[in-house]
């Protein structure tokens, strides 16, 4: 099956004709220029099970995929958006500099984000790359998070809506769905992924959402064609060397009280025998009137983000796709408000991880302390932010190696206009 065919056929029967629009209509806009420096020591923590390859600095996740060096870093960032009648369109480029401890890599620019979108009443067709957090959870999330790079995407969502009938019950409905391809650098080259997501709110205090996502094909003797990607896309499984496909799925919650919010998500990997046997779940009680956070997640069954046929994992450029902290792992964390101010926000946050909890000869176990300060003001009358990071990790049976400990460590100032 051709992807980029397929994208061309979807696109040319959703640009249906609509209102007309001028070219003077187009307006675009440069936002949010942000400048960051980032000092990090210690070595990448690895993700264990089944061969995988994938690893990152314990301290540097949910980030969109961004890699610096071990030593200092500086980063400069914005937004370019523009509209114009039906269409909307969003760019992020990203420049970096590496003054690592190893050998600096130099200046580098990329297209980090972007988008063009096309607008059809409540519908919204985007092209392009994006990161998408599927789930409840805010430090982690078991489907889909922006700790791995932003994914090349065709993505067909839709506004909150009533349905008709005796649907309405069901509370104001949305869904999302994209198709996109991983990396060539991966034991089953170019796999498709695919996610369909679907929330409702039956009750003003209660959110619920259902998650799907599903790699299958690829380069090789597990193409397959249009026919078995309907068929795959519809629940599909089989087993053995007929195997062709990889999914999780669950559902998530969020009730909304006076006084708290509970939240959780519970899910199922497809991997030796269907789900949702093999499963896995995260909670997390959110108290805004004191600004406290506890989540918990437990991912610690084996199966979870790894796969027999597709060796590479649920990964996109060696960063998993979900929870950063990965299958076999288990993560508690807690984060307190010390201050909040028009001008000054300050958080401390402790995070416990456990890591290759049966998937690994020994469990490496991760102690983490973090702050982060936010002060608001102005120049010249244009607002901006400043952000203060520090984070420690004191790292034990580090690189599952016995006895081997390891701190790992994070400074990060970034200035923000807000324009």
């Amino acid at each position: 099956m051709n992807f980029k065919r397929f994208v061309l056929v979807f696109l040319i029967s959703f640009l249906s004709p609509s209102d007309g629009w001028a070219e003077d209509d187009i307006s675009w806009r440069v936002t949010n220029p942000s400048l960051t420096a980032l000092y990090s020591e210690g070595l990448n923590s690895a993700q264990s099970g089944q061969g995988i390859v994938a690893g990152q600095h314990s301290l540097i996740y949910n980030n969109a995929g961004i890699v610096p060096e071990e030593g200092l870093n500086f980063y400069f960032s914005l937004s370019l958006s523009g509209k114009g009648g039906p269409f909307e369109a969003a760019l992020e480029p990203l420049f970096f500099v590496d003054w690592g401890i190893t050998p600096a890599r130099g200046a580098h620019g990329t297209i980090h984000k972007g988008y063009l979108r096309f607008t059809k009443s409540a519908l919204h067709l985007d092209i392009g790359k994006e990161s998408l957090w599927w789930g409840q959870g805010a430090h982690g999330s078991l489907f889909l998070t922006n700790n791995a790079k932003p994914l090349p995407m065709l993505r067909l969502f839709s506004n909150p809506t009533l349905l008709p009938n005796i649907f309405r019950y069901l509370g104001p409905f949305q869904f999302d769905i994209f198709f996109s391809q991983l990396e060539a650098d991966r034991v089953i080259p170019k796999p498709y992924f695919q996610g369909t997501r679907i929330t409702i709110k039956p009750h003003p205090i209660l959110d619920l959402g259902f998650t799907r996502t599903i790699m299958m094909g690829g380069e090789g003797p597990k193409g397959i064609n249009p026919s078995q990607f309907i068929t795959i896309w519809f629940g599909e499984n089989k087993e053995g060397g007929e195997d062709s496909s990889n999914s999780i799925a669950g559902i998530d919650f969020r009730l909304t009280l006076p006084d708290a919010q509970f939240y959780g998500e519970v899910g199922g990997e497809d991997e030796a025998g269907g789900y949702p046997s093999k499963d896995a779940f995260l909670l997390g009680v959110y108290l805004p009137e004191n600004n406290f956070r506890i989540e918990y997640a437990d991912i610690s069954n084996p199966a979870w983000y790894v796969h027999s046929l597709y060796q590479s994992g649920y990964t996109y450029k060696g960063r998993i796709l979900g929870h950063h902290v990965g299958g076999g792992g288990r993560d508690l964390f807690i984060e307190k408000g010390l201050i909040k101010t028009e001008s000054v926000h300050g958080k401390i946050n402790l995070d416990y991880e456990e890591r290759g909890i049966v998937t690994a000869p020994v469990m490496e176990r991760h102690y983490q302390v973090g702050t982060a300060f936010q002060l608001n003001a102005g120049i010249m009358i244009i607002p901006w932010t400043g952000q203060i990071n520090f984070a420690y990790d004191w790292i034990h049976n580090a690189g599952y190696a016995l006895g081997f400990n390891q701190e790992n460590a994070l400074f990060m100032f970034s200035f923000i206009g807000q324009i």
